[in-house]
């Protein structure tokens, strides 16, 4: 008798495309649209999208409002990067949640130190405490020059949130931007400067066109690209950092750039005078010799910062500048009306965020670029 029974009908699963335009009280056409417009990188694949809405969708975070980012990867792909609104709704969702507090640590100048986070569960006796320290997390960018103890309150509240409750599978800025450099896992725990530079050569030859050393190569055809750096972090390294780059120097660098007279190394990275070495010499790979006691994690990303910041200031004229054409209209009133809404509201994280996003986007000529983020250190000298 079972056989006569009709057959059961395989039950529809709904599409996350179409879940989340219903969720946001969209069609799901315009939906596709307006992520592919004001979040995904230029070029993105649809299914680099999916792949960065099913995380948006995971963790119910809201791209548009800049919770969560469509971070282009160094090798290609699209990494999910979590703004601090994105992070701060993870943790007040969760209902184990019981508050945060947050202590300063300031130097006999007055001027900040560290900064730790306790994240207190209901379900624990003691709050997990996390510290960050400021000569780790400062880089050479606008929002760290105008707020540094904000931002230093952000990366420890970050972390805190992520100890508290194990979110894995997304990160914050700082991350993305380490993980996306090439790290040789093999190398010894020390490692001579002659050393260094053979490997980076050998490695790392495949992603040496997508690399930083590779596009100033572009920008600087005189000459041929310079080898790329090794990175080492702190468990690599057995050594104090400063033993890593002693050698007899170089006599070939540092070169001094011709257009500005500033000194430059083989990567094209200036002098950063919280991490390079007073004497402003290098070592015999052409790398600039460090400070002591400065992480090696830190100074790679210094380093890395300074590189991108030297290559946005490049003249227009060069291959890697935003070409000089109109910004595309519908971008440029979107960022417009953020910075405007986030000024009224007085939330400084939002102007913060959507700066990251406004430099990130190359559908903005350069001349917008700074037009806007000059707008928002406005904004921010005043909120602060």
């Amino acid at each position: 008798m079972t056989d006569n029974l009709p057959a059961q009908q395989p039950r529809q699963k709904q599409s996350l495309l179409v879940s989340m335009a219903e969720k946001y009280a969209m069609d799901p056409g315009t939906f596709q649209q307006t992520i592919k417009a004001t979040v995904m990188p230029p070029n993105a694949s649809n299914e680099q999208m999916a792949a960065f809405l099913l995380v948006a969708h995971q963790y119910d975070l809201n791209p548009v409002t800049k919770e969560i980012y469509a971070f282009p990867a160094k090798g290609g792909g699209i990494q999910p990067l979590v703004g601090v609104d994105g992070w701060i709704n993870l943790a007040q969702r969760r209902s184990e949640f019981d508050g945060m507090e947050f202590e300063f640590e300031h130097d006999d100048k007055g001027a900040p130190v560290a900064c730790t986070c306790k994240i207190f569960r209901k379900d624990r006796q003691r709050p997990v405490s996390v510290t960050e320290y400021m000569d780790e997390c400062r880089r050479p960018t606008e929002p760290w020059k105008v707020s540094p103890r904000r931002m230093l309150r952000h990366k420890a509240l970050i972390q805190g949130i992520r100890y508290a409750f194990g979110f894995s599978g997304i990160k914050d800025e700082d991350d993305v931007i380490y993980t996306t450099h090439t790290v040789d896992e093999s190398a010894p725990a020390y490692v001579s400067g002659a050393e260094r530079a053979a490997q980076a050569l050998e490695h790392n030859k495949s992603a040496q066109a997508q690399t930083i050393d590779a596009d100033r190569a572009l920008q600087n055809s005189s000459h041929a690209a310079p080898p790329q750096k090794t990175i080492q972090t702190e468990a690599e390294s057995s050594t104090p950092p400063e033993s890593v780059v002693e050698d007899s120097g170089s006599n070939e660098w540092p070169k001094a750039n011709p257009d500005t007279g500033e000194l430059l190394d083989v990567q094209g990275c200036p002098w950063i005078e919280d991490v390079h070495s007073s004497g402003k010499t290098c070592n015999q790979d052409g790398f600039w010799r460090r400070r002591k006691g400065v992480m090696p994690s830190s100074a790679e990303q210094a380093e890395q910062r300074a590189l991108q910041q030297r290559q946005q200031s490049e003249p227009a004229t060069q291959p890697e500048a935003k070409p000089e054409q109109k910004s595309d209209v519908q971008v440029l009133h979107y960022y417009q009306e953020n910075i405007n809404r986030a000024y009224k509201t007085q939330n400084a994280d939002a102007l913060e965020s959507t700066m990251v996003a406004i430099n990130d986007d190359n559908r903005l000529t350069a001349q917008d670029t700074d037009r806007l983020t000059s707008q928002i250190t406005d904004m921010l000298a005043e909120l602060e």
